[in-house]
């Protein structure tokens, strides 16, 4: 049989593509590589960067970064950059129709930009990838209905009404006599039902240049199934197994908000799972090899679910800023690109602002102010901002006010909480007993419910941050409550086999051992008595009037139950378990209904019966327990006036 090879030849000479002496040197180019490369082989001695998929000339490579740490970097920007960027993300030429609703969407943002205040979700974003893009970096972001937001909150992406035009405001960042000289490329496109090859295609698309923000985003988070072999052959391992650098975010919508099982979690505990930090060992202080500071350096991949725009905004930043890549996964809560209280002010953004791995109670003092694990070299150190209690406009408590740098003017909503009396305060630091850890949009829910409850001993921490884990940052606050701390709790609005209660209970555990407030007969005193109280269960022991009081020997859990379905499918039933789990994690494990209503606030206890009654006038998103019309009890989530009394 001629094979294939000599057909095709003998194909190409009667055509006349060739000639003899064409086909000769072809096979002698080709033989003469190969005897070369088998010569070679003999004395060939590999070297690490034929590992990599690109050679990253200025940028540190995996066995530098094994021996050494890297400085952080700043993520704040200056005010007239941060208000030029802001303005232009949302502006389009003159001739130019956008629909009429687009506009008033646009117009608040900018409306938004320039008083300073009130920046919601999407416009931090723009502000990212604008700040980005003028300092000479590339942005691109894919996935399904990117360019206008699948909750119609991004608008990256403008269509003329009458023209069909497209334009990207993101593009249009320079003009004369402005702050922005020059600017790189922002690309925005939707991409097909195909999340397997749209994430591979992004993840080799970051490993060509480092100086760039690449990411892909989940129309929800669930849709990022049908991408699982990219995420766990290549995000989470391909460093460690190839040396395989990237720094691709993947931002994946997640939240519990009744829309069923198949539109609610992005999974989180499987990327926490992919997580290689040891939970048992408590990172030294310092800069060397395992030390705190070198925490992102040395991990794998970073986890975060911010609850803020503006640490969304720095969390973007940092990606591209520091002289390492790892993968970013970011868990974007829906209900939050639009919340009342999920919005940030300028001053946020500013020179000195940074990522907070850890918010720590609101209506305290900044217990964060002198923490610093590595002295002995600052630059080391990420840091927290001079602020870390955000957003600003939470901070409620005038005899614990802002910090704000002298060069960015006060928000109205901050000036006016300066001015007005706090209509919600809590108890001093040392009358504390309860310290509640969550993250993401289950922190406003607590938070308010909280407040209209007049629930004054219980302090709320958001870890913002999953991995690499904020130990220290959490240990520093604990010891901060320990006068008075009798549990330490971890609250999510997920079952408790998914979600990151797995993940930070045993990190917690350690961060508990290792604080002042363990080694004290306070501690062994309540710890004992909680051990004790433990009632299995769950949330459908309320039927049984019991409490649900679990989680591990340190730390109490308060969620959902056990489920093998991400959420139910039932709204009645989700409505239940977000009221019973807002009392579980509230009210030490009892699971109430109110038993009465006064002026809109639920009567929930013995103590708050006994306390005087707050309550709030302005649009938010509470609990409100009421009477439906056949006399059973129900709740209410969502922008509601309570009445003021």
């Amino acid at each position: 049989m001629t094979p294939v090879a000599e057909k095709y030849i003998q194909q190409l000479l009667a055509e006349g593509t060739v000639t003899e002496t064409d086909v000769k040197d072809m096979k002698d180019k080709v033989w003469n590589i190969l005897e070369k490369n088998y010569t070679d082989s003999k004395t060939y001695k590999p070297t690490p960067k034929e590992w990599l998929s690109s050679d990253w000339a200025d940028m540190k490579a995996p066995i530098e970064l094994s021996a050494e740490g890297v400085p952080s970097q700043a993520t704040g920007v200056p005010l007239d950059i941060l208000q030029h960027v802001g303005v232009a993300g949302s502006s389009y030429p003159p001739n130019f129709t956008v629909h009429p609703n687009l506009t008033r969407i646009l117009k608040l943002r900018e409306k938004t930009v320039v008083e300073g205040d009130e920046i919601d979700w999407a416009t931090a974003e723009s502000m990212a990838f604008g700040t980005i893009l003028a300092e000479g970096n590339h942005v691109r972001l894919s996935g399904q209905d990117v360019e206008r937001g699948t909750f119609s909150q991004r608008h990256a992406l403008l269509n003329d009404q009458k023209t069909e035009e497209r334009y990207v405001p993101l593009n249009h960042l320079v003009s004369a006599g402005k702050p922005v000289a020059s600017q790189s490329q922002f690309t925005v496109c939707n991409s097909s039902l195909t999340e397997f090859g749209c994430l591979g295609f992004e993840l080799g698309y970051s490993m060509v240049n480092p100086h760039q923000l690449v990411m892909w985003e989940a129309q929800f988070g669930d849709f990022a199934n049908n991408a699982q072999c990219i995420i766990d052959q290549f995000i989470a391992s391909g460093e460690q197994k190839w040396l395989q650098r990237s720094g691709l975010t993947m931002l994946l919508p997640h939240g519990y908000d009744g829309q069923g099982p198949e539109h609610s979690s992005a999974r989180i505990e499987r990327y926490l799972q992919l997580c290689d930090q040891d939970p048992y060992t408590l990172p030294a202080f310092g800069t060397g090899k395992g030390s705190y500071a070198r925490q992102h350096q040395e991990c794998n991949m970073q986890v975060i679910y911010p609850t803020v725009p503006s640490n969304y905004f720095h969390a973007l930043r940092r990606q591209v800023k520091r002289e390492f890549r790892k993968p970013l996964i970011v868990f974007t809560s829906k209900s939050l690109l639009r919340h009342p209280s999920a919005k940030s002010a300028i001053a946020e953004f500013g020179p000195g602002t940074r990522f907070q791995r850890l918010i720590p109670e609101v209506l305290h003092a900044n217990p964060l102010r002198e923490f610093n694990p590595c002295p002995e070299n600052m630059s080391m150190w990420s840091g927290n901002s001079p602020e870390p209690r955000i957003p600003l406009a939470l901070v409620q408590d005038p005899a614990n006010s802002v910090t704000i740098a002298a060069d960015f003017p006060i928000p109205a909503s901050v000036a006016k909480n300066q001015r007005d009396k706090p209509e919600f305060t809590l108890l001093p630091p040392n009358q504390i007993r309860t310290v509640i850890f969550c993250s993401g949009q289950v922190y406003y829910l607590l938070n308010r419910a909280r407040a209209l409850n007049n629930l004054r001993d219980i302090a709320i921490v958001r870890l913002e941050q999953l991995n690499p884990f904020p130990f220290h940052e959490a240990r520093e606050v604990i010891d901060f409550y320990a006068k008075s701390l009798q549990e330490v709790v971890y609250c999510q609005e997920e079952a408790m086999n998914s979600g990151a209660w797995s993940f930070v209970q045993p990190r917690l555990e350690t961060v508990i051992k290792a604080t002042k407030w363990y080694q004290s007969e306070n501690a062994q005193l309540a710890l004992r008595k909680f051990g004790e109280s433990f009632v299995g269960g769950g949330l459908d022991n309320y039927y049984e009037k019991k409490k649900s009081v679990r989680g591990s020997a340190l730390v109490r859990y308060a969620g959902r139950d056990i489920s093998a379905a991400p959420s139910t499918g039932l709204k009645k039933q989700h409505l239940f378990e977000e009221k019973m789990l807002v009392s579980e994690a509230l009210l030490g494990g009892e699971l109430k209904m109110p038993v009465e209503m006064e002026s809109g606030i639920p009567r929930l206890s013995k103590q708050i019966e006994n306390s005087s009654s707050i309550a709030f006038s302005q649009s938010c998103c509470v609990v409100s327990w009421v009477k439906d019309t056949e006399g059973s009890d129900k709740i209410i989530m969502g922008n509601i006036n309570v009445p003021k009394i």
